[in-house]
């Protein structure tokens, strides 16, 4: 039985450094900023939120959210009150990614493939509010 090969990426160093390692089934995580970037996005925009969405055995890919404002919330709130999770994490993933893989951010106003999708319903769930209770005095 012949096995079909796939040829190694040797467009640069990192690039063939990718490809054996997802040839020797490393899984690799697309998008993954250094300790450092991290360090950058968390003092330009405080809090971070990380993503990961698994897109095979051997692929996951990261985002990075910022914590969204008080117009996201707003606006993601009310998408979720409609029952349109969906709606409501695309607004947030379009407004608060600030870097990861390329595959999870959002160009347009929705998301037009699978990890995108699950991108999305995952940032959804950044709009989650502290619990409340009220009581008459």
């Amino acid at each position: 039985m012949n096995a079909v090969e796939t040829p190694l990426d040797l467009s640069s160093p990192e690039a063939a450094a990718k490809s054996i390692l997802r040839e020797i089934g490393v899984p690799l995580i697309a998008g993954q900023l250094s300790p450092e970037a991290i360090a950058d996005l968390k003092a330009k925009h405080g809090e971070l939120h990380i993503i990961e969405v698994t897109i095979s055995a051997t692929d996951t890919g990261v985002a990075y959210l910022k914590p969204a404002d008080r117009n996201v919330v707003a606006y993601g709130l009310t998408k979720s009150m409609k029952s349109q999770i969906v709606e409501a994490g695309e607004f947030v993933l379009k407004n608060c990614y600030v870097g990861g893989d390329e595959r999870l951010k959002l160009t347009g106003p929705v998301a037009e493939n699978k990890a995108q999708l699950t991108a999305a319903i995952a940032a959804a769930s950044l709009l989650d509010m502290f619990d409340v209770s009220v009581k008459n005095a």
